[in-house]
This record gives C-alpha cells, sequence and structure tokens, in this order.
C-alpha cells in the first residue's frame, strides 16, 4: 500500500486551485479562461477531442508552459512561472504520454534517479553519482519496492529502451510513485498499451487517490474514465463546458457526442 503522505512532501497536501487561465500561441487560443480544481484523494479526468486545450492546460500546471493570464495555487501559494523542477520539490509530478524514462539506465537504476532527484528537491543538489556510482543497498532496496507495487516483473537490469511500450508505463508509473508527490497528473496513462495492461492500472491509480494524492488525468478512453474519475472535466475549444461527478457529467448527450461522436 502506498504510504499515505511522505515525511518529505506532508507540507505539500492540499488542493491545487487554478482560475482564469488564458493561454495563445500566436493568433490561436487555445485556453479561453478555464477554472477548476484538484482535491487531495480525489480523480478528476480531463475529456474532450484532440485541441480542447487540455495537454496545455497540464503544461501550464507543471510548470512546462506560462500563462498568458490567470492564476494558480497549492495550498494558497502561487505555482505559475515555476519550474518543472521547483514544482516537483512542492509536491507535484506528472506522468508524460511518451514516458521519458532514461534509456540507457537500467530498470532499478531508473527508479533510483527517481528516489535521488526527490531527496534533491529539498536537501542538496542531484548527485548521479549515487545511481552510477556505488548504487547503494538501502536504494536499491526501496526502487525495488516501488517496482513491485507496481507488479513489475522484467529483470531489473535490463535497459529501460529495451522494455515493452506498456512495460516503459509501469517503469514510468513507478518512478512516479518513487517521488511521492502530493499533486499527479497523468497524460493519457493507458495510450497504446493492451486492455490487459490498461486493467492494471487501474487500481494502482486508484491507490494514489485513496492514499492522499490529488490527481487527474487526460483520458480519450471512456470506459477507462468511468472505472475511475470522481469528477470529470469535459473541455472542447479551450473552455470547461461541462464538469461534475462522473457518472452524471458521462450522462450528458452533449458530453457523450464530443468525446464519443454518438
Amino acid at each position: 500500500m502506498i504510504n499515505s503522505i511522505s515525511p518529505l512532501d506532508a507540507d505539500n497536501s492540499g488542493i491545487l486551485v487554478f482560475k482564469d487561465l488564458h493561454k495563445r500561441f500566436g493568433d490561436i487560443a487555445v485556453l479561453k479562461g478555464v477554472s477548476g480544481k484538484l482535491v487531495p484523494g480525489q480523480i478528476s479526468a480531463f475529456v474532450g477531442p484532440n485541441g480542447a486545450g487540455k495537454t496545455t492546460l497540464f503544461q501550464l500546471l507543471t510548470g512546462e508552459l506560462k500563462p498568458d493570464r490567470g492564476s494558480a495555487t497549492l495550498n494558497g501559494q502561487n505555482i505559475l512561472g515555476s519550474s518543472p523542477y521547483r514544482l516537483a520539490g512542492r509536491g507535484i509530478g506528472k506522468l508524460f504520454q511518451d514516458v521519458r524514462a532514461f534509456p540507457n539506465l537500467s530498470i532499478l537504476d531508473n527508479v533510483i534517479v527517481a528516489i535521488v532527484a526527490r531527496q534533491s528537491y529539498r536537501d542538496k543538489p542531484f548527485d548521479f553519482g549515487l545511481v552510477r556510482n556505488g548504487r547503494s543497498q538501502v536504494l536499491a532496496k526501496k526502487a525495488r519496492e516501488y517496482l513491485s507495487r507496481v507488479g513489475f516483473d522484467a529483470n531489473e537490469e535490463a535497459l529501460a529502451k529495451n522494455l515493452s511500450w506498456g512495460n516503459q508505463k509501469l517503469l514510468a508509473l513507478a518512478r512516479l510513485l518513487a517521488g511521492e508527490f502530493r499533486c499527479v497528473f497523468l497524460d493519457e496513462p493507458i495510450a497504446g498499451i493492451s486492455t490487459l495492461m490498461a486493467n492494471r492500472m487501474v487500481p494502482l491509480i486508484r491507490e494514489l487517490a485513496e492514499a492522499g494524492v490529488a490527481v487527474a488525468l487526460i483520458e480519450h478512453e471512456i470506459t477507462f474514465v468511468e472505472s475511475l474519475a470522481n469528477d470529470v472535466i469535459v473541455m472542447n475549444e479551450g473552455v470547461v463546458i461541462d464538469s461534475g461527478s462522473a457518472s452524471e457529467v458521462l450522462s450528458h448527450a452533449e458530453t457523450r457526442e464530443i468525446c464519443l461522436g454518438l
């Protein structure tokens, strides 16, 4: 079971609130005043067609982009304009759609990097030597625990680049757990993986929320959303057009037409 609150991140548990976020790329308005909140222990799914602004919203909230206008706070403190590294230190993590593991590091060392990085956010600069030069037994044991949590059964010394896409997704999730974040953004966590692997993801993501983490995910597979989400936020053309409980929102005809073409 995932620990409820890490000592490193205990101060970062809380609500992430964003208001009136705007973002343009040239003449194209991608976000046109998006507001909402992410709540500890809740899974919020952002759905809508490609180009709706979902990924851009996540990029603003994780420090990859800066908004043109608007605000976002974690526990009442501004997070906009901070780098992803700084936001990670404040408890915000992200699972990228394209995984972004270190391809030439072993599976085990990939997770050790995440553990060492978590420690370095607040304590000291990142020490890559801890990973490559004399891997400590303490770090290795902890990394194996995270791999075990996600049910990873491949050779821990295999290079990440040699993994199947599904196993790369599991590795990315193990790395996310190792970060012990208080708020996580999952960008299409089951994209490109088998139904069997996707079904393995469901209880792992649910465990994050049960441990008190605020979980936000982008997903086009509505069945997956129905199995996980507490709340659903429907976006289209840069605005939120519907939001509320998953059962309510996903029953709306307009939502089904936008997301499913029905």
